[in-house]
């Protein structure tokens, strides 16, 4: 982890830059890929190396056409002009190539900044400048939304037909105890074979920020 950019508790919105991962020697394997890029030489060469030929091929070609040349060596300038066609297409492909790492290493370097998802909280800061991430604990900042919450609840599967996508509800159980607009997401097609339950999650608005996230709360169908 190279830098941190924000603290425990602030907003952040989308896009945001959170921190930045070490990227110098991303930054020096760059500037390698750009000189290559960026460079013509090799085309320039294999282009003039071509042009040489083939010339000589038209003026074998033409002398054969009128007094009668060596058709061997109009065969060799032949061979020649495609070898040097092949060399040339070769450094054009060579230089494609290199203009695709540029770009390949350019997009590694835009995924060493870590921008926020999404408008929300910073609740978690995982790793510190210096600390180092590895595959299997990736995590660096955890952002969460506020301002809309998703609630899952667990129902009895006989009330499950009671609720439906798009079906307005009341939320109840927090501190003042208004009810809360709520509009169910989803309900699941499965009823859990031990318990008997089905999950419904609905979202309500929150942006007056009434309740914290992780608040139990009660679904009442209107």
């Amino acid at each position: 982890m190279q830098e941190v950019r924000v603290e425990l508790g602030q907003a952040v919105k989308k896009g945001e830059v959170l921190g930045t991962l070490d990227d110098d020697l991303l930054k020096a394997t760059l500037e390698i890929a750009q000189l290559k890029a960026n460079s013509t030489a090799a085309i320039d060469a294999a282009r003039a190396e071509f042009e040489i030929k083939d010339q000589r091929l038209n003026a074998l070609a033409e002398i054969n056409r009128t007094s009668g040349g060596s058709r061997e060596e109009l065969a060799r300038a032949k061979a020649d002009v495609e070898l040097g066609r092949a060399r040339l297409k070769s450094a054009q492909e060579t230089l494609a190539a290199d203009r695709l790492e540029v770009k390949r290493i350019e997009t590694q370097l835009q995924r060493r900044t870590i921008r926020s998802p999404i408008d929300g909280v910073i609740t978690e800061i995982h790793r510190e400048p210096g600390e180092f991430l590895s595959i299997t604990e990736p995590k660096v900042f955890t952002v969460v939304r506020l301002d809309r919450l998703r609630a899952k609840f667990y129902i009895p599967a006989e009330n499950a037909h009671r609720f439906s996508k798009g079906h307005r509800v009341k939320l109840t159980g927090h501190t003042d105890e208004k009810p809360l607009a709520g509009e169910v997401e989803f309900v699941s097609p499965v009823t859990h074979a031990e318990s008997g339950l089905v999950r419904v999650d609905v979202t309500f608005d929150n942006r007056d920020g009434r309740l914290r996230s992780g608040q139990r709360l009660t679904i009442n169908g209107e």
